[in-house]
């Protein structure tokens, strides 16, 4: 139990951080990044409490750990890829210039987002619980919300010629190298 539990806070702390360190800041906050953040804490302390108080089964555990590893080790790549670039917050209104196609950028269009996911994912399979799983579920909502109102906004940017390629290369969640067979995407 101490070792999810630690790994569940450990991952709910690093996106914490990112909040203040990763992503650029703005004068005025959108409602719904604000609704998001505020959800996501509330929705973080019932995970730690569903992880500590649910009776766990070894099996659901150790996948649990691997995926919060597996979220913890792609944001942690994803972040240190993107700090210092301007990355805004979701829901944040962006038009950049550039694509960024580093690190597991090359794969995955939302990194950030998958790690999140990820980690919701691990607290419901942990503890096995319903009410976890729809927690999950809202959670990643707001992301898929989030993805795909970003990816309007880079489609109608300067760069929006260079993020259709970068469609036709990346998946959104999910690598398109696994799927279709390897591609290579350059990284800017």
């Amino acid at each position: 139990r101490i070792t999810i539990l630690v790994l569940a806070i450990t991952n709910f702390a690093l996106f914490a951080v990112a909040l203040r360190l990763l992503f650029a800041r703005e004068r005025r906050t959108p409602l719904p990044t604000r609704v998001m953040v505020d959800v996501g804490v509330v929705i973080s302390c019932l995970h730690v409490y569903g992880l500590a108080t649910a009776p766990l089964k070894t099996s659901a555990v150790e996948i649990a750990a691997a995926l919060y590893v597996v979220a913890a080790a792609l944001f942690t790549w994803a972040a240190l890829s993107v700090r210092g670039r301007g990355f805004k917050l979701a829901y944040v209104p962006n038009s950049p210039r550039v694509i960024f196609t580093g690190g597991p950028y090359r794969w995955f269009r939302h990194p950030l987002y998958l790690s999140y996911a990820l980690a919701w994912i691990a607290g419901a399979v942990a503890a096995m619980s319903v009410p976890l799983l729809f927690t999950a579920a809202a959670m990643i909502a707001f992301y898929v919300g989030a993805a795909y109102r970003e990816e309007r906004q880079m489609l109608r940017s300067a760069a929006g010629d260079d993020y259709r390629a970068y469609r036709r290369q990346a998946g959104v969640l999910l690598p398109k190298s696994l799927l279709l067979g390897d591609r290579s995407v350059g990284s800017v």
